[in-house]
């Protein structure tokens, strides 16, 4: 696939590196991206993606990124937003923002709720077909380390990135 955008998210900061595939392409290059802004990122997700409990807006990592990429990056962060509900705003966020890029980020809300790892698994996978079918560019991310009252979580968090970066290498997608 090239290189992929690669992140880490540690304490508020994102630390991003190439993950260097064959070629020297990047992602994106030579994608039709159809009616959607290839300038433009949609950083999808819950609490962690909306920046909730950070000091200022400009310490979530959506505005980092878009200081490291010099693109516009557009946060639709849902604070408490399981994999499900974010199914549910997908579509038209797509619509409205015709990004070229859709950064995810769900499913520790579902772990928290008690859905469990399969339901937000299909469901992470029927956002990165959506956005393929819109021509955006699906940017999945593993679930960040889960500490103090829902350290209990950490065994299902592991299972479900294992889960994540499996439908990534499923469906293509870039992680």
């Amino acid at each position: 696939m090239g290189r992929l955008i690669c992140g880490s998210l540690l304490g508020g900061v994102i630390a991003l590196a190439g993950c260097e595939g064959s070629g020297t392409s990047h992602l994106g290059d030579g994608h039709d991206f159809g009616p959607n802004n290839p300038n433009l990122y949609v950083a999808f997700g819950d609490s962690i993606t909306a920046g909730s409990g950070l000091a200022s807006p400009s310490d979530c990592y959506s505005a980092k990124l878009a200081g490291m990429l010099n693109k516009t990056v557009v946060n639709k962060g849902l604070p408490g937003y399981s994999s499900g509900e974010g199914l549910d705003v997908i579509y038209p966020i797509m619509d409205d923002y015709k990004p070229g890029y859709m950064l995810i980020l769900f499913g520790v809300n579902d772990l928290i709720m008690g859905y469990g790892e399969e339901v937000a698994a299909v469901n992470l996978r029927i956002m990165i077909q959506a956005c393929k079918d819109n021509k955006t560019i699906p940017v999945i991310a593993t679930l960040t380390p889960v500490f103090s009252n829902y350290a209990g979580l950490s065994s299902g968090v592991g299972r479900l990135n294992d889960k994540i970066r499996q439908i990534a290498s499923d469906l293509d997608a870039a992680l």
